[in-house]
């Protein structure tokens, strides 16, 4: 049986299929007041029920991880992370080029002959408070905006009932036909028709109803 390789596993736990962007003219929901915080009832750590992913939710800044054991092939482990490892040791990988948006990796090597357990530890930040990335607080739901090189915004909500989280996107592309019954949208496509983005302005009302047809995913559970 073919190793997988430490790089290969990273990229398969960091893997997401994504639809088109959903963008907002402007911060969520309007007429809001901007946060100089996320909410205290959210900080802590989080751990998702379907896969290796924990959350991270502090005052500014929110991180995902993901964490997992593996035993993998120690030739091919040496030549991805350029070092000969003649004991057990924990390596930090930074390398935009292999990782992408991971802003690191942490590996725990514990050699085993001609193989290797390793504990991965990956991280990205997802959200941290600045004048791009904004908190707003609506309807028992906190909204992250964050705004793009082109001006706009995307939206994701938390939503915490009990030790449950909901962390998602305001709008999910696969919802878009539902949304259009809610509120305007304009549909941005490429030359050969395939959707790129989406692009809307909803009124507050507009968003109440939003919030009450939403579809919440509370996969993440809070760990004491």
């Amino acid at each position: 049986m073919r190793r997988k390789t430490v790089i290969t596993l990273v990229l398969f736990l960091t893997l997401c299929t994504c639809g088109p962007d959903v963008k907002f003219t402007e911060p969520q929901p309007q007429n809001i007041p901007n946060l100089n915080a996320i909410p205290k009832e959210y900080y802590g750590q989080y751990k998702n029920q379907t896969d290796s992913t924990y959350l991270l939710i502090e005052s500014d800044r929110i991180i995902q991880e993901w964490r997992s054991t593996e035993i993998v092939d120690r030739d091919s482990l040496e030549k991805e992370i350029k070092m000969k490892i003649k004991h057990d040791t924990t390596v930090q990988i930074i390398d935009k080029q292999i990782l992408g948006k991971t802003d690191r990796i942490n590996l725990s090597i514990t050699l085993i002959n001609d193989s290797a357990r390793v504990k991965i530890r990956a991280a990205d930040i997802l959200f941290t408070l600045s004048d791009s990335q904004i908190v707003r607080n609506y309807k028992k739901f906190c909204f992250l905006n964050y705004k793009t090189k082109d001006g706009y915004w995307l939206v994701k909500t938390l939503n915490l009932k009990g030790n449950k989280l909901d962390f998602s996107d305001l709008i999910d592309p696969k919802e878009i036909d539902e949304i259009s019954e809610i509120t305007k949208i304009t549909t941005v496509k490429d030359t050969s028709g395939k959707v790129m983005e989406y692009q809307l302005s909803p009124t507050k009302r507009q968003i109440r109803r939003i919030l009450r047809e939403k579809k919440l995913d509370s996969d993440y559970i809070k760990q004491e």
